[in-house]
């Protein structure tokens, strides 16, 4: 997020602006690698990789759409020239994204309590609360 900003804020150079864009895009893939590759293991493993596999889905294309919508908006070639239009692509991401993703984590917690609070080694176990 760091280098997304630099890239954005960076008016001097338009290279130097695309520099820092494929830092950060350089990172995002790194983050895309691993919810892609190493993670699903791990959900399965958990028992809920159905929700992880649509969380993971969903994740990915805004993630991307994220990084397209900056590079086709008027901080990148700017093919959307219109500032208005750039700032409410990104609102509808953030709303898809936060909000959805919200919704199915909770749905899910709800309707998988047993998955989501079973086992000895994972979840709410019934332990003895600390004194604080």
């Amino acid at each position: 997020m760091v280098t997304g900003l630099a890239a954005a804020l960076t008016t001097s150079s338009y290279a130097m602006r695309w520099v820092w864009y494929g830092i950060s895009v350089s990172f995002f893939l790194v983050v895309v690698y691993i919810l892609l590759a190493e993670w699903p293991a791990d959900a399965a493993k958990a028992g809920t990789a159905d929700i992880f596999n649509t969380l993971k889905i969903l994740t990915v294309v805004l993630w991307f759409g994220y990084t397209i919508w900056w590079g086709l908006g008027n901080e990148g070639l700017a093919l959307i020239e219109s500032v208005g239009i750039t700032s409410w692509g990104y609102s509808a991401f953030d709303v898809v994204a936060k909000y959805g993703f919200s919704y199915l984590v909770i749905r899910y917690v709800l309707n998988n309590t047993e998955t989501v609070s079973a086992g000895a080694d994972y979840g709410a176990t019934g332990g003895v609360p600390a004194d604080d």
